[in-house]
């Protein structure tokens, strides 16, 4: 006798950090997968199909597995989600796939991806799955910079923690905990946030917990806290045992300069520093106040604005531009020249007046 339907996804765009918790999965995925696939599939029904696909295919793309793998089984699941018009199944997949572009800096496609997706959502009248489907595309936005469409987001669409809190909608509270900080509204990022902790550690959401202490410590980094190391400490203590590389890696420029100040001692810390680096080259505007100086930079002159905005001494910046110190100092030149000041702090503060 199959179990009534319901949804195993829910309005999310992951499995792992979904309507459940499946942290305890990505280590051994592959064993639970051949177990599990078939009975998944017999019980749910039509919601069970694609699940088991997907579902190892995010544990793959967190773990920083092959990422041909991962597009091997998100494609199998959301196709199989489609064909029985699984469209919250399809929506999970959806999710991983557009970080597997982020991670490989395509953002545009990702974007595309979305909005396609959005405009299934509207014709089938799926109200939650439209909103949260324009939650990624803010999250989205975040990396590109794109403060405007941040903006608008949090005045008219963004969930309002200050009336009900709805656990239901944490992605979108994270979501919403970055686009506080990138505005600058600290005090508010730490109250939902601790909102979020809460619920985290309540209901045992491994994943979610790894998620908050990452972002706490970027808020006390920023905020002069020395309570930031043990946030990051216990961060990549929970990701390294659970393998959810990506969680950490994710964030980008933004805990950049947090890992350069850890003494990073296991591969997968070195593995997940070097990973971080690559997405600060892709996206130097994640998470960082615009300023109107950078039009008259070019796009290197740009970049190592960030990361010296972000605390990145010059011997960092080369690290991660994967340029020589000396040329770090050519391009400093330069961007003192254009911006008319003399010295880093005066190009940091130019920086930050244009905003």
């Amino acid at each position: 006798c199959a179990l009534p339907e319901f949804s195993a996804s829910g309005n999310f765009p992951s499995l792992i950090n979904g309507r459940k918790d499946l942290c305890r999965w990505i280590p051994l995925a592959s064993k639970y997968y051949h177990f599990l696939k078939e009975p998944i599939e017999l019980l749910f029904k039509n919601y069970g199909v694609g699940l088991a696909d997907i579902a190892l295919g995010e544990a793959y793309f967190e773990r920083g597995d092959s990422s041909e793998d991962s597009l091997i089984l998100l494609h199998r699941g959301k196709q199989a989600a489609a064909a029985y018009g699984m469209l919250e199944t399809e929506f999970a997949a959806i999710g991983v796939l557009v970080r597997i572009m982020v991670s490989q800096n395509g953002l545009e496609p990702a974007i595309a991806l979305v909005k396609q997706f959005q405009k299934k959502a509207a014709t089938q009248e799926k109200r939650d799955l439209y909103r949260a489907a324009a939650a990624l595309l803010v999250w989205l936005a975040l990396y590109s910079g794109n403060q405007d469409k941040v903006a608008q987001w949090m005045l008219n669409d963004a969930p309002n923690e200050n009336n009900i809190f709805y656990p239901i909608n944490h992605d979108c509270y994270l979501t919403k905990v970055r686009c506080y900080i990138l505005q600058g509204r600290d005090i508010e990022a730490m109250s939902l946030l601790s909102q979020i902790k809460n619920y985290a550690e309540a209901c045992d959401r491994i994943y979610l917990d790894i998620k908050c202490e990452i972002l706490f410590a970027i808020l006390e980094y920023r905020m002069g806290q020395d309570a930031w190391q043990s946030h990051m400490t216990r961060a990549l203590t929970i990701a390294e045992h659970y393998r959810t590389f990506r969680a950490i890696t994710e964030e980008g420029i933004a805990v950049l300069v947090l890992l350069q100040k850890m003494k990073l001692q296991t591969s997968f810390e070195r593995s997940v520093l070097a990973e971080t680096m690559q997405q600060a080259v892709y996206y130097p505007d994640y998470l960082m106040k615009a300023g109107k100086v950078a039009h008259a930079l070019t796009e290197t002159e740009n970049k190592v604005l960030r990361l010296m905005e972000n605390g990145q001494t010059n011997e960092e910046i080369a690290a991660v531009l994967h340029i020589s110190v000396r040329t770090v100092k050519y391009h400093l030149t330069n961007i003192y020249a254009k911006l008319e000041v003399k010295n880093r702090s005066q190009a940091i503060k130019a920086a930050h007046q244009s905003g």
